[in-house]
């Protein structure tokens, strides 16, 4: 969930113009999500959809919800909101289901709190050290998991242009699995959740 970002510490009114963002919370926030599970699970084989705006912008979604078919039987749900509750953060709840496991983490950097037969535990993910000295201490919280996150992918981006070579991953192929996953969505929303094969 994230607050929706127009005005406040966004700056942007855009986002409330379809013809310039092209939908809400689903294409703007949760493409990263959708990302990360093509990322672990491949590109989806069927993606089904419904969307909503509450905040009454014609065209930008801000309840999306997805539900996401892989190859071999693995299936993922997608909540994406964006709400209007001031001072709130932006959050992130990941879980993984598995056979015989459990994985849970909030926010963008854990801890990862893994769940067995055996118990619980709790892996802490530090920042990279890559990070230190960019002058991100003083940033809130919030900011500056998303600036860390920026920083690490501009810094190989930067790192492959220095070494002269092609960045290599990702490509632009493997940008191109989400945007299809969540085009799909939309042109399931609007058949009214009619599963739509990739």
């Amino acid at each position: 969930d994230q607050k929706l970002p127009l005005g406040g510490p966004y700056g942007s009114t855009w986002r409330a113009d379809v013809a310039r963002a092209g939908g809400g919370t689903l294409i703007e926030h949760s493409i990263h999500d959708v990302d990360v599970l093509a990322w672990v699970l491949g590109a989806p084989t069927s993606v089904s959809a419904q969307t909503s705006s509450f905040a009454g912008l014609p065209g930008i979604d801000d309840l999306a919800m997805v539900r996401l078919e892989f190859a071999g039987g693995h299936g993922a749900s997608l909540l994406s909101v964006w709400h209007q509750v001031e001072g709130r953060t932006t959050n992130r709840r990941l879980e993984v289901h598995c056979e015989h496991a459990v994985l849970t983490m909030d926010g963008e950097v854990g801890p990862v709190v893994v769940e067995t037969s055996a118990g619980v535990e709790t892996v802490e993910v530090p920042f990279p050290a890559v990070l230190d000295g960019l002058g991100l201490e003083d940033v809130p919280e919030t900011w500056r998991v998303a600036a860390a996150g920026l920083a690490l992918q501009a810094k190989a981006f930067l790192d492959a242009l220095d070494a002269g070579k092609p960045h290599g991953w990702p490509t632009v192929d493997d940008a191109l699995v989400a945007h299809r996953a969540v085009d799909a969505a939309y042109r399931s929303a609007a058949a009214g959740g009619a599963p739509v094969r990739l």
